[in-house]
């Protein structure tokens, strides 16, 4: 319909919450949809540590519900979750927002102690594919049954991702790409590389946010910066240059799209501290 769905958080405060926020170009009105401390039930005040951070993409599923998960407060305070509860971090929920009800409902936790990272719903077979922080694995939750199964570690990176196939992507422990088919239930590593940094040392690898275009290609970032198609059908990955500059300096390009034409792929260049500009 148009309307436009933005996760917000404060992931700097320990005890910090989370929020969906939707924006209507219709009418220029952004209002606040779902408070997810209240839907979860987290307390405000609490010692616990909060859901601070909405990392995972916020995707609508076939049942036009909107889909996302949480992170912990505390920026990197994951070590906390090593810690017994109050004091320590239960783990990230996932969630789904109904805009036909305005209502929201959790899913629950789908791994004790983990944070939900990246997620892909996959309204065919009605599953959520996701991974996890701090250790990186890969899951899959069953809509109907709410049922999770961990399927095994994967690496470092930001999202997890469908081709027009069905098969699911993330990444593997070793800057590669790992692929889940999910008709098989194999999760598997492919000799198949993301680009390293300029100077061919390894960096911190794997996608953010991957796209879908119309050509059937993937198209996401490194945490590096480095651009690349991917194509899976093909296992062919090719590097299309850098979010900015040479690569030589840490761009962290989390925020991508694709145009709806699925011809012209979005980005903005820089996170976390390094941005195109001094002033912002």
């Amino acid at each position: 319909d148009g309307r436009v769905y933005v996760g917000v958080g404060n992931h700097l405060d320990v005890g910090g919450n989370s929020a969906l926020y939707c924006y209507d170009p219709r009418t220029d009105e952004l209002k606040l949809v779902a408070d997810i401390g209240q839907v979860i039930g987290q307390f405000q005040g609490s010692r616990a540590v909060g859901q601070g951070k909405i990392h995972t993409r916020v995707m609508e599923g076939s049942d036009g519900r909107i889909y996302g998960g949480t992170m912990m407060g505390g920026h990197y305070t994951y070590r906390l979750a090593d810690y017994a509860h109050p004091r320590g971090y239960p783990g990230g929920h996932l969630w789904a927002y109904d805009p036909a009800t305005g209502q929201t409902q959790d899913l629950g936790i789908p791994v004790p102690r983990e944070a939900v990272y990246s997620i892909w719903v996959d309204g065919r077979r009605n599953k959520i594919y996701g991974q996890t922080f701090h250790h990186h694995l890969f899951f899959v939750y069953d809509l109907e049954t709410r049922k999770v199964e961990v399927k095994g570690n994967v690496g470092v990176g930001e999202d997890v991702y469908m081709d027009t196939l069905g098969m699911v992507y993330t990444n593997g422990p070793w800057g590669n790409v790992a692929r889940y088919n999910p008709d098989t239930d194999e999760l598997t590593d492919l000799p198949l590389y993301f680009p390293r940094k300029h100077d061919g040392a390894l960096g911190i690898n794997g996608p953010n946010m991957a796209q879908l275009g119309r050509d059937g290609m993937i198209y996401s970032t490194t945490l590096w910066g480095c651009i690349y198609r991917f194509n899976p059908y093909e296992n062919q990955l090719t590097s299309l240059g850098y979010a900015r500059g040479d690569g030589s300096e840490w761009d962290y390009t989390p925020n991508l799209t694709m145009s709806q034409n699925g011809e012209t792929f979005y980005y903005l260049a820089g996170c976390h501290g390094h941005y195109l500009a001094a002033e912002r």
